[in-house]
């Protein structure tokens, strides 16, 4: 059997997923990790790496992905399915685990206007030698 590229509708990757999987096929879909910032404060979120794409195992003669709902079509590349090899999947995965695909959390930057302690320290001292002369 080899893997598959199945082209979703817009957002139904996780849904389609989840179906194939419960219906026993080996399916796989690369997700990564973001922060989003809203009015509430920061929050994590999960989502697709390739958009509207899941990756399925199974052989070509069965028919029955395609009725699943949520899935546009099979991929194909030059009339012919599109087929991905073991080793490609394999190495997405070993990438998803390394947190390659996640954003990386940026450093923490201080606002120009706002100096450090040390700074402020040493503006005062200049600011008492200024008025003590």
């Amino acid at each position: 059997m080899s893997w598959f590229v199945i082209r979703t509708k817009p957002r139904m990757e996780y849904r389609v997923w989840a179906q194939i999987t419960a219906a026993g096929f080996d399916s796989y879909y690369p997700v990564r990790k973001w922060r989003q910032r809203n009015k509430w404060g920061t929050g994590e979120r999960w989502g697709p790496v390739f958009s509207s794409y899941v990756f399925v195992r199974f052989h070509p003669l069965w028919g029955l992905i395609p009725g699943y709902r949520g899935v546009r079509k099979i991929q194909m590349n030059n009339d012919k399915l599109s087929l991905e090899s073991d080793y490609v999947i394999e190495s997405i995965r070993k990438r998803q685990q390394a947190g390659e695909f996640d954003e990386k959390p940026m450093a923490k930057k201080r606002p120009r206007w706002m100096k450090s302690f040390e700074e402020y320290k040493k503006t005062l001292e200049l600011l008492d030698s200024d008025q003590a002369a």
